[in-house]
């Protein structure tokens, strides 16, 4: 269960990343008690503070979904589905 699935932004193309890539998010369904619930994550260190920052970022993994997978392991605390680690 600390699998997440890829899902592009394709019904929104302008959401695009600083490489112009679609901008994709990845999500785990939920189970058990939590079957219709879920939890939006977004990871920090995105934020340009120029132009040339934002040029260089774009050919990280903080600017490009280029390399993104079509699944991820979810490891970030945040997605521990163990309540005494996350309740």
């Amino acid at each position: 269960r600390s699998k997440g699935f890829r899902n592009d932004l394709t019904e929104y193309p302008e959401a695009r990343c600083l490489d112009g890539t679609l901008g994709a998010y990845y999500l785990r369904p939920g189970y058990g008690d939590g079957e219709k619930k879920f939890l939006l994550f977004h990871e920090g260190g995105g934020f340009c503070t120029s132009d040339d920052d934002c040029l260089a970022r774009s050919y990280g993994y903080l600017g490009s979904t280029r390399w993104d997978q079509y699944q991820t392991k979810l490891t970030h605390p945040f997605f521990n589905t163990h309540h005494e680690v996350n309740p």
